[in-house]
């Protein structure tokens, strides 16, 4: 009986028109759309943490080393070689900025009044602030009148210079307006010789911009004395002075090139002045007459900016520069294969430049 029961319970297939395997597939379907819009939910999520801590690095960093820095940081060459002209050519024309071509214009001669102000440097009353009532600043008075600074003291510094402006333009602030107006314009001619010089002293337009705006708002009368460069301004000015003889490079473009090499700017002088020490290197790596030309005629143009200092070649090849094994050496440092590899040193740098004493 078992026998017949097994035989009539016994599972046969039912003919169901392939529902069951529909169903089944129906069911796989859901669970592979399940996991996709979970992998799906997970990379969102992990984007949006992704994205809010990189937000917040950039945020950092910004705040700790400043937009410039980042932008010097990430920015391409042609970025920043765009970022440079943009800046040159609304900047380094001002017509504040102009430096001297010769003529009648007297020389200012800064060492005798250098040699005077030692004893108070060293007794730090021309480095107080406010300064110290024996600090003697008549020397800026009458600064409009001259054309440029034959001689700077190497051993001021342009802190010093700058903190003895702003005190000299302070204790004008309480004379009266037309004192302080005569005051701001030595201050701001000042300024402009003294970036023949040093790429730094940029930052006495800042110096003095801050000045005006202390004695508005204290109430003084300040003649009608205006800011010729914000705080932001006064520091890419700075920059541009180091960045110029960097643009002039075998990388930057020729309009660029032109752009340094044909402007007025008392900017320029970094070019001239040359202090990252670039100008002869890319004399030596021009790729072709027209640069090389270009950078000869910079290098001989030192009219209304201190003088070239040149950077000696020191090498034991080169202990003679004008010998024959020193030719040989630098000919063959400009072979194109040998060239390539010292290209990259002079690209343009990052946007920022550290500005030191």
């Amino acid at each position: 009986m078992n026998d017949w029961l097994d035989a009539t319970l016994k599972a046969r297939p039912v003919d169901d028109d392939g529902f069951a395997d529909r169903v089944i597939a129906i069911g796989r379907a859901q669970d592979r759309t399940r996991l996709l819009l979970r992998l799906l939910l997970g990379v969102l999520a992990l984007g949006v943490v992704a994205a809010a801590v990189g937000g917040f690095a950039l945020h950092t960093i910004e705040r700790v080393a400043g937009t410039d820095r980042l932008f010097g940081t990430f920015a391409t060459p042609a970025m920043r070689e765009e970022a440079f002209v943009r800046d040159w050519q609304r900047l380094a024309g001002h017509p504040a900025l102009q430096r001297s071509h010769g003529g009648e214009a007297a020389d200012a001669r800064l060492a005798p009044i250098a040699r005077r102000l030692d004893d108070q440097v060293a007794g730090r009353p021309c480095r107080r602030s406010p300064l110290a009532d024996d600090c003697d600043t008549a020397f800026l008075i009458g600064m409009a009148h001259f054309s440029h600074i034959e001689v700077l003291p190497a051993h001021v510094s342009t802190t010093t210079w700058g903190t003895i402006v702003r005190g000299h333009l302070a204790r004008a602030a309480a004379v009266d307006g037309a004192t302080f107006a005569a005051a701001v314009d030595d201050a701001h001619a000042f300024a402009r010789m003294l970036l023949a010089h040093r790429g730094n002293a940029a930052g006495l337009f800042a110096g003095i911009t801050h000045e005006i705006e202390q004695a508005r708002a204290s109430g003084r009368d300040t003649g009608g004395a205006a800011p010729l460069f914000s705080t932001a301004d006064a520091d890419r000015l700075a920059e541009l002075w180091w960045e110029g003889p960097v643009f002039l490079g075998a990388e930057a473009s020729p309009a660029t090139r032109a752009l340094v090499a044909d402007s007025p700017s008392v900017i320029a002088c970094g070019a001239r002045r040359d202090a990252p020490r670039t100008l002869e290197t890319a004399i030596a790596f021009a790729t072709d007459d027209a640069h090389r030309a270009l950078l000869q005629r910079v290098a001989d143009d030192a009219d209304g900016c201190a003088a070239r200092e040149p950077l000696p070649v020191k090498t034991a090849l080169c202990e003679t520069p004008d010998g024959a094994a020193c030719a040989i050496y630098v000919a063959t440092l400009q072979l194109p294969g040998v060239r390539g590899l010292f290209l990259p040193l002079l690209s343009p740098p990052p946007r920022h430049w550290e500005v030191k004493e």
